[in-house]
Protein backbone atom coordinates (compact mmCIF):
# COMPACT_ATOMS: atom_id res chain seq x y z
CA UNK A 1 0.00 0.00 0.00
CA UNK A 2 1.69 3.21 -1.12
CA UNK A 3 1.48 6.66 0.42
CA UNK A 4 -0.13 7.96 -2.77
CA UNK A 5 -2.94 5.43 -2.50
CA UNK A 6 -3.65 6.61 1.02
CA UNK A 7 -3.80 10.32 0.28
CA UNK A 8 -7.28 11.75 0.68
CA UNK A 9 -8.73 8.49 1.95
CA UNK A 10 -11.88 9.91 3.49
CA UNK A 11 -14.58 8.08 1.64
CA UNK A 12 -18.15 8.74 0.42
CA UNK A 13 -20.19 8.76 3.59
CA UNK A 14 -23.63 10.09 2.72
CA UNK A 15 -24.97 6.60 2.17
CA UNK A 16 -23.73 5.26 5.50
CA UNK A 17 -26.49 4.30 7.88
CA UNK A 18 -25.21 6.65 10.55
CA UNK A 19 -24.25 10.28 11.08
CA UNK A 20 -21.53 11.28 8.63
CA UNK A 21 -19.18 14.21 8.18
CA UNK A 22 -20.27 16.22 5.10
CA UNK A 23 -16.68 17.04 4.09
CA UNK A 24 -15.95 13.35 3.49
CA UNK A 25 -18.32 13.26 0.54
CA UNK A 26 -15.86 15.22 -1.55
CA UNK A 27 -13.24 12.52 -1.95
CA UNK A 28 -13.71 9.33 -3.99
CA UNK A 29 -10.26 7.84 -3.75
CA UNK A 30 -11.44 4.26 -4.02
CA UNK A 31 -12.99 4.98 -7.38
CA UNK A 32 -9.76 6.64 -8.49
CA UNK A 33 -7.74 3.62 -7.34
CA UNK A 34 -10.08 1.26 -9.18
CA UNK A 35 -9.78 3.26 -12.39
CA UNK A 36 -6.00 3.52 -12.11
CA UNK A 37 -5.74 -0.27 -11.81
CA UNK A 38 -7.57 -0.63 -15.11
CA UNK A 39 -5.42 2.01 -16.80
CA UNK A 40 -2.22 0.40 -15.54
CA UNK A 41 -2.87 -2.84 -17.45
CA UNK A 42 -5.25 -1.38 -20.04
CA UNK A 43 -8.20 -3.52 -19.03
CA UNK A 44 -11.90 -2.97 -18.39
CA UNK A 45 -13.54 -4.05 -15.13
CA UNK A 46 -17.32 -4.03 -15.08
CA UNK A 47 -17.90 -3.72 -11.34
CA UNK A 48 -16.19 -2.09 -8.37
CA UNK A 49 -16.79 -4.33 -5.36
CA UNK A 50 -16.71 -3.16 -1.75
CA UNK A 51 -17.67 -4.78 1.52
CA UNK A 52 -20.94 -3.61 3.01
CA UNK A 53 -19.67 -4.40 6.51
CA UNK A 54 -16.49 -5.02 8.48
CA UNK A 55 -15.37 -8.25 10.12
CA UNK A 56 -15.82 -8.02 13.88
CA UNK A 57 -12.37 -9.53 14.44
CA UNK A 58 -10.74 -6.52 12.74
CA UNK A 59 -12.64 -4.08 14.92
CA UNK A 60 -11.88 -6.15 18.04
CA UNK A 61 -8.15 -6.25 17.21
CA UNK A 62 -8.09 -2.47 16.76
CA UNK A 63 -9.97 -1.97 20.03
CA UNK A 64 -7.49 -4.23 21.83
CA UNK A 65 -4.54 -2.12 20.63
CA UNK A 66 -6.15 1.16 21.64
CA UNK A 67 -7.07 -0.17 25.08
CA UNK A 68 -3.42 -0.98 25.76
CA UNK A 69 -1.87 2.35 24.83
CA UNK A 70 -2.48 6.02 24.17
CA UNK A 71 0.47 6.56 21.83
CA UNK A 72 1.07 5.27 18.31
CA UNK A 73 4.24 5.35 16.27
CA UNK A 74 4.16 7.85 13.43
CA UNK A 75 4.59 6.16 10.04
CA UNK A 76 7.95 6.23 8.31
CA UNK A 77 6.25 7.71 5.26
CA UNK A 78 5.21 10.81 7.19
CA UNK A 79 8.15 13.24 6.91
CA UNK A 80 10.48 10.46 8.08
CA UNK A 81 9.34 11.04 11.68
CA UNK A 82 9.67 7.36 12.53
CA UNK A 83 10.92 7.96 16.07
CA UNK A 84 7.97 10.06 17.20
CA UNK A 85 4.53 9.13 18.49
CA UNK A 86 0.99 10.41 18.06
CA UNK A 87 -0.64 10.61 21.49
CA UNK A 88 -4.33 10.68 22.30
CA UNK A 89 -5.96 11.86 25.52
CA UNK A 90 -8.05 9.73 27.84
CA UNK A 91 -11.18 11.48 26.60
CA UNK A 92 -10.20 10.89 22.97
CA UNK A 93 -9.53 7.22 23.71
CA UNK A 94 -12.98 6.81 25.25
CA UNK A 95 -14.56 8.51 22.24
CA UNK A 96 -12.63 6.37 19.74
CA UNK A 97 -13.53 3.15 21.52
CA UNK A 98 -17.22 4.05 21.63
CA UNK A 99 -17.18 4.82 17.89
CA UNK A 100 -15.33 1.59 17.07
CA UNK A 101 -17.95 -0.48 18.91
CA UNK A 102 -20.63 1.21 16.79
CA UNK A 103 -18.92 0.06 13.59
CA UNK A 104 -20.02 -3.51 14.29
CA UNK A 105 -23.56 -2.58 13.39
CA UNK A 106 -22.80 -0.28 10.47
CA UNK A 107 -23.69 -1.26 6.90
CA UNK A 108 -22.85 0.55 3.68
CA UNK A 109 -25.62 0.97 1.13
CA UNK A 110 -25.30 -0.43 -2.38
CA UNK A 111 -24.05 1.63 -5.35
CA UNK A 112 -22.03 4.20 -3.40
CA UNK A 113 -19.94 4.76 -6.49
CA UNK A 114 -20.55 4.38 -10.23
CA UNK A 115 -20.57 0.74 -11.36
CA UNK A 116 -20.20 -0.46 -7.79
CA UNK A 117 -21.76 -3.22 -5.72
CA UNK A 118 -21.75 -3.86 -1.97
CA UNK A 119 -20.81 -7.40 -0.92
CA UNK A 120 -21.43 -9.01 2.46
CA UNK A 121 -18.20 -9.74 4.35
CA UNK A 122 -19.02 -13.47 4.24
CA UNK A 123 -19.56 -13.61 0.47
CA UNK A 124 -16.19 -12.56 -0.92
CA UNK A 125 -15.65 -15.99 -2.51
CA UNK A 126 -18.59 -15.39 -4.85
CA UNK A 127 -16.89 -12.30 -6.28
CA UNK A 128 -13.55 -13.98 -6.86
CA UNK A 129 -15.24 -16.91 -8.61
CA UNK A 130 -16.29 -14.34 -11.20
CA UNK A 131 -13.16 -12.20 -11.42
CA UNK A 132 -10.71 -15.12 -11.52
CA UNK A 133 -12.46 -16.45 -14.64
CA UNK A 134 -12.23 -13.30 -16.75
CA UNK A 135 -10.92 -13.53 -20.29
CA UNK A 136 -7.32 -12.42 -19.79
CA UNK A 137 -4.69 -12.72 -17.07
CA UNK A 138 -4.51 -8.94 -16.71
CA UNK A 139 -8.27 -8.71 -16.24
CA UNK A 140 -8.16 -11.41 -13.57
CA UNK A 141 -5.35 -9.58 -11.81
CA UNK A 142 -6.66 -6.01 -11.95
CA UNK A 143 -10.38 -6.72 -11.45
CA UNK A 144 -9.89 -9.08 -8.50
CA UNK A 145 -10.16 -6.61 -5.65
CA UNK A 146 -12.71 -5.92 -2.92
CA UNK A 147 -12.38 -2.71 -0.94
CA UNK A 148 -13.35 -2.47 2.72
CA UNK A 149 -13.51 0.86 4.52
CA UNK A 150 -15.03 2.26 7.66
CA UNK A 151 -16.78 5.40 8.69
CA UNK A 152 -13.98 7.83 9.62
CA UNK A 153 -13.69 8.81 13.26
CA UNK A 154 -12.67 12.46 13.41
CA UNK A 155 -10.58 14.10 16.13
CA UNK A 156 -9.43 17.61 17.00
CA UNK A 157 -11.69 19.66 14.77
CA UNK A 158 -11.30 17.19 11.88
CA UNK A 159 -7.52 17.49 11.69
CA UNK A 160 -7.13 13.75 12.34
CA UNK A 161 -9.28 10.77 11.56
CA UNK A 162 -9.13 7.05 12.21
CA UNK A 163 -10.24 4.85 9.31
CA UNK A 164 -9.99 1.30 8.01
CA UNK A 165 -8.36 0.82 4.62
CA UNK A 166 -8.56 -2.83 3.51
CA UNK A 167 -8.12 -4.51 0.14
CA UNK A 168 -8.79 -8.17 -0.61
CA UNK A 169 -7.23 -9.68 -3.72
CA UNK A 170 -8.53 -13.20 -3.07
CA UNK A 171 -10.45 -14.96 -0.31
CA UNK A 172 -7.28 -15.48 1.74
CA UNK A 173 -5.17 -12.60 0.42
CA UNK A 174 -5.63 -9.17 1.95
CA UNK A 175 -3.83 -6.15 3.30
CA UNK A 176 -5.40 -3.82 5.82
CA UNK A 177 -4.57 -0.97 8.07
CA UNK A 178 -6.69 0.73 10.70
CA UNK A 179 -4.81 4.00 10.85
CA UNK A 180 -4.81 7.67 11.68
CA UNK A 181 -4.69 10.16 8.84
CA UNK A 182 -3.75 13.81 9.17
CA UNK A 183 -5.17 16.69 7.11
CA UNK A 184 -2.26 18.77 5.80
CA UNK A 185 -1.64 20.77 2.63
CA UNK A 186 -5.25 20.28 1.59
CA UNK A 187 -5.02 16.50 1.56
CA UNK A 188 -5.16 13.49 3.89
CA UNK A 189 -1.86 11.78 4.63
CA UNK A 190 -1.02 8.53 6.35
CA UNK A 191 0.05 9.39 9.88
CA UNK A 192 0.04 6.53 12.41
CA UNK A 193 -0.94 2.87 12.09
CA UNK A 194 -3.05 1.26 14.83
CA UNK A 195 -3.65 -2.24 13.54
CA UNK A 196 -1.99 -3.68 10.42
CA UNK A 197 -2.51 -7.14 8.95
CA UNK A 198 -1.34 -8.87 5.77
CA UNK A 199 -2.27 -12.32 4.43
Amino acid sequence: MTKFQLLNLILVLISFNSNAQPKAVEVLNIYWDWQSRMEYRNVKCDTLYYSKNIQDSIIDSTIAVIKKTNKFKICNLYKANNNKYFKITKKEKEFILSELYKLKGEVWNDSLLPNSKAIDKNNFAEVFKITKKLATENECLMCSIIYTFSKPIFLRKNKYCLILNQRNYDVNEKQLSFLFLIWERNRWEQYADIYVHFD
